[in-house]
């Protein structure tokens, strides 16, 4: 057997993450079988280093990762940043106090090098942090956005919208990158700062061929990222405009899309 892509790119919930918030043994041994064949394994993530680690006893990470939606790469071998974009630190501020003026209940977060930062402590409780016990604790809207990588919004998908206009009005979308990494997520990132672009540099600093790298990815923060990727794939469950914008489709992440993907378009006899 050889593989027919050297690099692999993953994000993590509902792609190689069921709805489950368990990794199937299928997808499990079929990355194994990746990078025993000499594949490099990374994952592209919104998520923060911390929050992935525990995820490392199932993924076989052996290449560098995209974390924080792109604001950075991460080494989890040499447990360093290789590259990292700070939101700035004014607007970040500017931007929350007028998401939690329009969603007085919005749970406002600020990720940084620690745990999740949260900004809003009466804001309706974020599943994600409770559900995996994710380090948190509390900040204020000013110390929080202080040395973010990204700052974001999580709540009703409804409420998130009204929130996005709000700041594009105000702001027009100068100085930042916005994006949904899921419908009760919306993000705020530096500008140039997206799992297609922390990709882009990986492939111009760290030697990866973009003929030999495949992503794979569920939702429009993927976007991108896909398109930097000379093969990408979407799950079966990703929004059309996303399905559309893939060069293949792949079962749903409760199908083990990630198996799907690995033996049917990265491995051959």
């Amino acid at each position: 057997m050889r593989l027919k892509k050297k690099y692999l790119y993953s994000d993590m919930d509902r792609t190689v993450i069921g709805n489950d918030k368990t990794i199937s043994q299928r997808n499990q041994q079929a990355l194994r079988l990746f990078t025993s064949l000499g594949g490099r394994f990374g994952v592209a993530t919104g998520r923060n280093a911390t929050i992935v680690r525990p995820y490392l006893r199932y993924l076989p990470v052996n290449g560098p990762s995209i974390v924080y939606n792109g604001a950075a790469v991460y080494d989890f071998a040499a447990g360093k940043f290789l590259h990292r974009q700070f939101f700035p630190a004014a607007l970040g501020e500017e931007i929350m106090r007028l998401a939690l003026s329009v969603y007085p209940k919005g749970n406002a977060q600020a990720f940084g090098e620690g745990p999740i930062l949260l900004l809003n402590p009466d804001g309706v409780t974020d599943h994600y942090i409770q559900q995996e016990n994710q380090p948190h604790a509390f900040s204020s809207v000013k110390e929080g956005c202080a040395a973010a990588f990204k700052v974001q919004v999580y709540g009703e998908h409804e409420q998130l919208l009204e929130v996005q206009a709000a700041v594009e009005e105000r702001f027009h979308g100068e100085g930042y990158l916005c994006t949904f990494s899921a419908p009760f997520y919306l993000e705020y990132l530096p500008v140039g700062a997206s799992k297609g672009g922390a990709l882009r540099w990986i492939e111009e600093n760290l030697g990866q061929d973009r003929e030999e790298v495949a992503a794979i990815g569920d939702f429009y923060n993927d976007l991108e990222m896909l398109q930097a990727a000379s093969l990408g794939a979407a799950v079966k469950n990703a929004p059309e405009e996303v399905r559309k914008a893939a060069d293949v489709v792949v079962a749903d992440c409760d199908s083990h899309a990630l198996e799907d993907f690995i033996l049917h378009y990265l491995v051959e006899e």
